[in-house]
């Protein structure tokens, strides 16, 4: 028996289809539904039940999930722990964030003020963040406060607010608007970069509580193709206000070909800070670490 095999059974039983658990895992049906056919195998009995096409926990599969979720957590535990000796010796602080939030600059001055502190810096996973937090495998991540979920172990710490824009051609209509509702978007063609899946979710999200499904004219991952049809009047996007400040701050050349309307809705907007687990006890370096970035990015903020 395979760890993997019980992270898929894991997430297998808490959907009610494969197709819905293997989108989450990133992994195709096939191979989602012969792992657990081998689990089955090794076990000696099948685990689920189907009713109209709908997959369910069998009496067997409750029982030995209560014990494989329990094995997944204790393997998680153990491998914080030894990552935590080993950073510990090693000095490094482990963050996740996106460049959007902590520019070169801040990275920068960090770097040279604590040359003795080495820092490990990744992107943000949307689907993977929560699990580093819950499992303690990161001192803090800088993101949306829409990316995780906030249980008691998390401790959040707000740094600002975050609008979103609409960003439309200079020759679309309305480009001589300065604010307006999401709801009048309704009828635009949507451009999507689908590697910001926590944007591409907050979109679908908004156009559905508005009673519209967005035309979307492109779902692509590159985004500088985005910002060309963008700019071309092919489809309008959406971005945040961090996005439009790095943007203003690095003089981007996009400035001069769209144009950034606010989008007044008072549902449509999101919070920007730090989120880290308190099961996770910060060393010396992470909390300088955090404190540095936290000071900078709202003097940041409030500077633009």
């Amino acid at each position: 028996m395979e760890l993997q095999q019980l992270v898929y059974f894991s997430e297998l039983a808490k959907n009610d289809s494969v197709t819905a658990a293997a989108k989450k895992l990133h992994i195709t049906q096939s191979t989602l539904s012969r792992s657990i056919g081998k689990l089955e195998d090794e076990l000696g009995t099948q685990l689920f039940a189907r009713t109209k096409g709908k997959l369910y926990l069998n009496e067997a599969g409750s029982i030995f999930l209560s014990h494989a979720e329990r094995a997944l957590s204790e393997v998680h535990v153990g491998t914080a722990k030894v990552k935590d000796f080993i950073n510990e010796e090693k000095k490094d602080v482990i963050i996740c964030c996106k460049p959007i939030f902590v520019t070169k600059n801040i990275m920068v001055d960090f770097v040279l003020k604590y040359p003795e502190i080495r820092l490990k810096q990744s992107d943000i996973l949307h689907y993977d963040l929560n699990r580093k937090l819950e499992n303690q495998e990161i001192d803090f991540a800088i993101c949306f406060n829409t990316s995780i979920v906030q249980t008691a172990d998390i401790i959040w710490e707000e740094l600002y607010s975050d609008y979103f824009y609409a960003v439309v051609s200079r020759d679309n209509p309305l480009s001589e608007r300065s604010e307006i509702s999401f709801s009048e978007l309704k009828g635009q063609r949507f451009l999507i970069n689908n590697a910001l899946d926590e944007l591409t979710d907050i979109i679908y999200d908004m156009c559905a509580e508005r009673g519209f499904d967005p035309d979307v004219v492109y779902n692509g991952s590159q985004q500088e193709v985005l910002e060309k049809l963008t700019s071309r009047n092919f489809g309008i996007c959406i971005m945040g206000e961090s996005v439009k400040r790095i943007r203003e701050i690095q003089n981007d050349r996009l400035l001069s070909e769209v144009c950034f309307i606010k989008i007044h809705d008072s549902s449509c907007t999101r919070t920007i800070g730090i989120a880290r687990n308190k099961k996770r006890k910060l060393t010396k370096n992470a909390e300088t670490a955090r404190k540095f970035f936290s000071d900078n990015i709202k003097m940041l903020n409030a500077l633009i």
